[in-house]
């Protein structure tokens, strides 16, 4: 399906305005637009229901029989269809140590050793202690772990 421009609608323009009569009337720019509108829709077969979400042929994303704006893969990482079994490795750095969570879906962080302090933040600026304790924390995306040890631990996550 080619690139349609739809219509701007005008919006210097209030939608209902007074006759000289002082009555209440829809707008003549409001009116055009919204007959310019249905012509072209019209024209796409709107009026029949003949526009189909599905078709998605020109835009970014998705394959044949995939009707979102996402690859497949995309889709099960942000909608929670297919989750990864293993663990990805996270390379910890020096102490103490920030993980942002800058990929499309949530996770479940898995951390073994001895820390010697651990925070959770949301903006990388206010950080909010957590027990220190090796364990799990659950981040959605863009969330930050600050963790500070002694020796490296090993850090691991499943995409949730």
């Amino acid at each position: 399906m080619a690139k349609t421009n739809y219509p701007v609608p005008p919006t210097y323009a209030l939608p209902i305005m007074q006759d000289a009569n002082g009555s209440d009337v829809f707008n003549p720019i409001w009116l055009q637009w919204f007959l310019d509108l249905a012509t072209l829709l019209g024209n796409l077969g709107a009026s029949a229901g003949g526009i189909q979400h599905d078709n998605l042929s020109g835009l970014q994303g998705g394959a044949a029989n995939q009707y979102y704006h996402l690859s497949l893969s995309d889709y099960n990482a942000v909608n929670g269809g297919t989750v990864a079994t293993t663990a990805t490795s996270i390379t910890v750095g020096a102490s103490p140590f920030i993980y942002h969570n800058t990929d499309g879906f949530d996770k479940l962080i898995i951390i073994t050793g001895s820390l010697t302090g651990l925070s959770y933040s949301r903006d990388n600026v206010t950080f909010y202690g957590l027990p220190v304790a090796a364990g799990s924390a659950t981040l959605v995306r863009g969330d930050y772990l600050k963790v500070s040890y002694l020796a490296a631990p090993t850090m691991v996550y499943f995409g949730l």
